[in-house]
């Protein structure tokens, strides 16, 4: 798609808003010229709605690993269905970290991008906390493998905590055509997380831990509209 389409696609986006005015003759003008526009510069419905997903990257994972653990691909995905986005994993060259990206609908990844912000300096907090009380004879693979059960446990608290968003089967359909058509995605390769003396002890605790942090979602309205979330 060429720049100058872009800058239409977005003069139709804005008509096609004011199209949805209560004044029935403000809003036939506006749907007037947005079918003008498309008309003249071979413009579908089909592009303005893939030019209306937005997008917005997180400033960084939980840890520097070039594979990232099991719990962080876990706790994107949770943001994802709390939020009603999509995303991947990419490199943040302003951060220097690894990071998630993600893209959806109006405000939605930009506040998934801050909602996984916030939980990654919690659970950074928590991981180093959970690891200063382990004993100091324990192997040092099994303290870091407790730790990254106790991470899946904290999330899996976190998960029972955020309220989910059900992505209406039609934004589903662009969202899908969207990762097509403008982004070339592979299959991300996570390490796996290892089992270990006290996996489920540690793991419980993680979950107590998680179930226990204290978020305003901030939905609006019907629950459909996510517009803040903070650390109450």
């Amino acid at each position: 798609m060429t720049n100058n389409n872009e800058k239409y696609i977005d003069k139709i986006k804005k008509l096609l808003a004011l199209a949805k005015s209560t004044n029935p003759h403000e809003a036939a003008i506006a749907m007037q010229r947005a079918l003008k526009l498309m008309k003249e510069h071979d413009i579908n419905a089909s592009d303005v709605e893939l030019f209306s997903i937005n997008e917005s990257m997180a400033k960084r994972t939980p840890t520097d690993a070039e594979k990232q653990p099991s719990y962080v691909g876990i706790l994107a995905n949770v943001i994802c269905s709390a939020f009603g986005v999509k995303g991947y994993f990419c490199y943040n060259n302003e951060t220097n970290h690894m990071t998630v990206k993600f893209y959806g609908m109006r405000e939605r990844p930009q506040l998934a991008a801050y909602a996984f912000d916030v939980l990654v300096r919690l659970i950074i907090k928590a991981r180093k906390e959970f690891l200063n009380g382990q004993n100091k004879r324990i192997k040092k693979s099994t303290k870091m493998a407790r730790a990254d059960q106790f991470c899946i446990g904290w999330i899996n608290g976190i998960y029972n905590v955020l309220s989910k968003f059900v992505i209406p089967d039609d934004e589903n359909k662009i969202l899908n055509k969207y990762e097509q058509e403008k982004l070339d995605l592979s299959e991300a390769t996570l390490r796996n997380t290892k089992n270990c003396n006290g996996a489920d002890d540690a793991k419980y605790k993680g979950y107590l831990a998680g179930k226990n942090i204290k978020l305003n979602h901030g939905l609006s309205g019907s629950g459909n509209s996510p517009s803040l979330i903070g650390v109450k």
